[in-house]
């Protein structure tokens, strides 16, 4: 009942979004439209007291006006997440009073902390719904989420209050959460169960914690498969092969589409059919840089994504470039509107010496937020039979930072309760150069927590 007063309510806006798609087919008018949103949170930004508005404006030297995307892209340099830090820490705390704080480490291994306006999230929803509505599924739908939920490893009364709160939520808006962060057969099969019971209308999980619930049902892909069950939706990274991607397909009757986007961001572009993604325009700008710096070899036709987002935010981010690789159909065209394919990284399956497995990304949902811990990577080794957390940061973790930390790993694996901490002065990288988030062996000694 609760969803579909939300659904109602929300339906006049998100008929609103799909009536832009529909007006704007031109790519000259597209090109309008968002300079015009981007001119008028370029004034929000400015105006609202707080915010990085004002700094970016006297480092860039910005004009009260952008009159082309010319003049923008001539201004504006190309942003990593190392420019985005230095922006938050040069603004200052007093610079995002009111605002929430929100944090990723995805599969860099490199937390990062950013504010947020409370009214920021809402337009990501009415995005995604909008989006959601024309692949055939409203809001008022039965969702079920294979998903990782950092609420769940909170600490205290606060840690308390945001499970009580989420659990309520998700319990009159018909959602049915389970975990991604065991990923072992058994839990996987009682996941099948637990879907089979619920009866959704909508799933979606990270896309290898969705393969890895495929392979693991094969037996009851028929059960599965007899539920009204409309979309399906793979989302938080790229598959680990096309042949993961091709077995999820597979696997379930209803339709499976990918949604690209980033804690950062919000979600940037959907699948609307097997022939490739649609940018959401109306949210962001999407372009590709004209070389590799610092994202590595161009790959075929992939070359680094830069976005821009379109609305008001408490820390701009215009022309980011946010370490994934896109794909175009030709190489003429503009990743404004559509492109092929996206290349970004895949978040991994951890596998403990006692043969338990869990999503690499419960890992970053326990770090990311210690600010001792600039960034951080897990070591498997097998020989000693132990985990060892390796990090970079300025001081080591306090024992209480410690003990922090081995409460909330816990909850991911009993096992973890016991991790060793390392800081580090620097983290290995694979043959190819990339920091890995996870590596199996042995490590040399260094200073212990």
């Amino acid at each position: 009942w609760l969803a579909s007063l939300r659904a109602r309510r929300n339906a006049g806006a998100v008929r609103g979004v799909i009536a832009a798609y529909d007006a704007h087919q031109s790519p000259v008018d597209i090109a309008r439209w968002q300079l015009r949103a981007l001119n008028e949170s370029w004034i929000h930004m400015r105006s609202a007291g707080v915010g990085a508005g004002a700094l970016l404006q006297r480092r860039w030297s910005l004009p009260d006006l952008l009159e082309s995307w010319d003049q923008f892209d001539a201004l504006v340099p190309v942003c990593t997440k190392a420019d985005l830090r230095e922006i938050v820490k040069e603004a200052g705390s007093e610079a995002f009073l009111g605002c929430e704080w929100r944090a990723t480490a995805g599969t860099t291994g490199e937390p990062f902390r950013f504010p947020v306006w409370p009214d920021e999230a809402a337009g990501h929803g009415l995005a995604m719904w909008a989006a959601r509505e024309r692949l055939g599924v409203g809001a008022d739908a039965r969702v079920s989420l294979i998903w990782g939920h950092a609420h769940m490893l909170g600490d205290g009364v606060g840690g308390m209050i945001g499970k009580a709160k989420r659990q309520l939520a998700d319990k009159v808006l018909g959602y049915q959460r389970i975990s991604a962060y065991d990923l072992t057969d058994a839990a996987l099969v009682a996941a099948g169960r637990q879907i089979i019971r619920h009866r959704p209308d909508l799933l979606i999980g990270y896309s290898n914690a969705l393969d890895r619930f495929a392979e693991t049902n094969a037996n009851h892909k028929h059960s599965i498969n007899r539920l009204p069950l409309k979309l399906v939706i793979a989302t938080g990274e790229g598959f680990a092969s096309p042949a993961a991607e091709a077995r999820v397909r597979s696997f379930f009757r209803a339709p499976m589409r990918m949604e690209y986007g980033s804690m950062e961001t919000g979600v940037m572009a959907y699948q609307f059919s097997d022939e490739g993604y649609q940018t959401l325009w109306h949210r962001h700008r999407l372009e590709r840089t004209a070389d590799e710096a610092g994202v590595g070899r161009k790959i075929g036709n992939a070359k680094p994504v830069v976005v821009t987002s379109l609305y008001p935010r408490a820390l701009p981010v215009w022309r980011y470039e946010i370490g994934d690789r896109i794909e175009l159909f030709a190489e003429d065209e503009s990743p404004r509107l559509r492109f092929a394919n996206v290349r970004g990284r895949s978040n991994l399956l951890v596998q403990l010496p006692s043969g338990e497995e869990f999503h690499s990304e419960a890992i970053s949902h326990v770090v990311r937020e210690v600010q001792a811990i600039r960034a951080f990577q897990f070591v498997v080794s097998g020989s000693k039979n132990s985990t060892i957390l390796r990090y970079l940061g300025p001081r080591p973790l306090t024992p209480e930072e410690a003990d922090t930390l081995c409460r909330r790993l816990s909850r991911v694996s009993a096992t973890l309760s016991s991790v060793t901490f390392q800081h580090s002065a620097e983290l290995g990288k694979s043959p190819a150069g990339k920091h890995a988030i996870v590596v199996y062996g042995d490590l040399v000694k260094e200073d212990r927590v």
